[in-house]
């Protein structure tokens, strides 16, 4: 306690223990899959609701797709946008898109008037490549009223017209703030009065005409912290800053992107309209390879990346013809060493009970689910006239909304079935109980539709052929249980060997399982029924062991019975470990 010298309030702020493990979320899920825009090669950004997929990626509209690569286009449903509606109307809150494309290419415009030489050239690119970036970039010179310390304290790369007894000049001030005019001539500031600072505004509109981003205050020089080319360039884009990126050739100085946007015609706003050309939404993307930028091999690497992902779904790719390939390699994906994800499956609209047990015949996995049948969903989109149009779409965005909501309500520990599906019309198909009785055991999961609680996901099993991990919540929390192990326990590469080392890591573990058994997850009255820890040298370590600094911590958890434990082998290396060639 601090020395208490006089009367008052005295706090002492204890530092929390660096040993304490928390449970990992689980809720958050990952989509992969086209989009009408939005960011291919780098790491999406996590999404909160409709409205955020949609900024960055646009809306439900259907893709335009080369589907048999003979270059003609056919609208394609866009079931991403579909399946990230579903996944928030069923209490999802967190999700990443990592968009795929083949041969799409971004909408583009040149600026600089027609006959510019090439080391002076202006043009205008969407940051991502679509259709939808084939929009409107509005543009418009201001002259705002010059500051007595805005002319004889000038910004560097600002431009100014001002008048003196020579004559009205324009000017660009330098990197020591001096004037200079069109031929790098020093200009002698006029009166405040007549003087005006001169910048430009830009206003973005996607091919529908929607406002994406305005920028005001402009700067045409390049020594300007808000010259277009930086704050529009093409890192900013890549990022998601901005929509569209500003190329300028090295000789594009200040003058010439005057000259540029005076050369333009406005429109009754007082706005002169570039209109950008060029995008396409490209052919379907190719299940491909990791280093093939836009095909799902490389979207699942990256994804691979992100440690918070547990759910991962493919919506659409069921339909194509390498449905199966891909269906693969999103399994494959989910059960990587130290992915700790589940796949959702989807099967094909229009699957027979028989197609489906087909289907799942040629999966086994503990990390993954399948769900059957296909749901029917309003049209988000539909044609002037038309009331009541519907969609059929695959269950997996539903699906992944419905874990999300059981993990957040309940917790991961209780399994992810009997809940009420959110947002559907009905399932494609009415599922019996017969049906289900025969489905039920080979690990296809099922929509049933029940008097007074509507359509209801009644299931929640995994693929896999092994007894163990039949269920898909035992599988997740085991998941969740070894994330959390892997964050948690980081700190013991920098401890030394030793007693002291193993018995605080078994007061971390104990610390972490208890909490577990108090909130209900483990089975067993007694703690020595619901867990137990082990690590020592003779329990779980050997003397070489001990010598090369490797800890071994044996982890046993009841998930199904008192006593009965699944076991978990956590491995680590401390301060002490020998370096390769050591």
């Amino acid at each position: 306690m601090p020395a208490s010298t006089a009367p008052g309030v005295y706090v002492e702020e204890t530092p929390s223990s660096s040993d304490t493990i928390t449970l990992v979320p689980t809720h958050i899920a990952a989509f992969v899959g086209p989009t009408r825009r939005g960011p291919v090669e780098a790491v999406p950004p996590v999404l909160a609701s409709v409205a955020d997929f949609e900024r960055i990626y646009g809306d439900a509209q259907p893709l335009w797709l080369d589907d048999d690569g003979a270059g003609g286009v056919a609208p394609q449903t866009n079931h991403i946008a579909l399946a990230v509606r579903a996944f928030f109307d069923n209490g999802g809150t967190r999700l990443y898109v990592q968009r795929t494309a083949a041969a799409a290419t971004a909408a583009s415009a040149p600026l600089h008037p027609d006959g510019a030489a090439p080391d002076r050239s202006i043009v205008i690119h969407a940051a991502t490549p679509g259709r939808l970036g084939n929009g409107t970039v509005r543009l418009r010179e201001r002259a705002s009223p010059a500051t007595l310390r805005a002319m004889t304290h000038a910004e560097p790369g600002a431009m100014m017209r001002t008048a003196n007894a020579d004559g009205i000049f324009e000017c660009v001030a330098d990197a020591q703030g001096r004037w200079h005019d069109r031929q790098g001539r020093r200009v002698v500031h006029g009166r405040v009065g007549v003087s005006r600072i001169l910048s430009f505004e830009i206003e973005c509109l996607d091919a529908e005409g929607l406002l994406l981003d305005a920028w005001t205050g402009l700067a045409f020089s390049a020594l300007h912290p808000r010259w277009v080319g930086t704050v529009l360039s093409r890192e900013a884009a890549a990022v998601g800053r901005a929509p569209v990126w500003w190329e300028l050739a090295p000789a594009a100085d200040a003058w010439a992107l005057l000259d540029a946007v005076r050369s333009l015609v406005p429109d009754a706003d007082g706005l002169a309209p570039v209109s950008l050309a060029g995008g396409t939404d490209g052919r379907l993307p190719p299940l491909g390879a990791a280093d093939e930028p836009g095909s799902y091999a490389a979207a699942f690497a990256t994804l691979a990346g992100l440690d918070d992902v547990r759910l991962v779904a493919a919506p659409g790719s069921s339909l194509r013809s390498d449905g199966a390939a891909l269906r693969a390699a999103l399994v494959a994906h989910a059960g990587a060493p130290r992915a700790w994800r589940m796949a959702l499956l989807d099967p094909a609209p229009g699957l027979t009970a028989a197609d489906v047990q087909a289907l799942r015949a040629g999966v086994d996995s503990p990390h993954a689910a399948l769900h059957w049948p296909c749901l029917v969903v309003p049209d988000p989109l539909p044609l002037p006239g038309v009331v009541g149009a519907t969609l059929t779409v695959p269950p997996s965005g539903a699906v992944a909304g419905l874990y999300a909501r059981s993990d957040l309500q309940r917790g991961v520990h209780h399994a992810p079935a009997d809940l009420a599906v959110q947002g559907v019309v009905r399932a494609e198909q009415p599922v019996s109980t017969h049906e289900q009785e025969h489905l039920n055991p080979l690990g296809i999961n099922c929509f049933r539709e029940f008097i007074g609680r509507g359509l209801v996901l009644w299931g929640g099993r995994t693929l896999s052929s092994e007894p163990q991990w039949r269920y898909v919540h035992l599988r997740r929390y085991v998941d969740a249980i070894e994330a959390s192990l892997d964050a948690g326990l980081r700190w013991v590469a920098f401890e030394p060997q030793g007693r002291a080392l193993w018995a605080r890591l078994r007061a971390a573990v104990d610390g972490f399982l208890l909490g577990q058994w108090q909130e209900g997850a483990l089975q067993g009255s007694r703690m020595r029924d619901a867990w137990y820890v082990r690590c020592g040298l003779g329990s779980t370590m050997t003397t070489r062991d001990v010598a090369q600094g490797r800890v071994v911590c044996e982890i046993g958890i009841a998930l199904l019975q008192p006593a009965e434990f699944t076991m978990l082998r956590w491995t680590g290396a401390s301060a002490d470990a020998l370096q390769p060639g050591g």
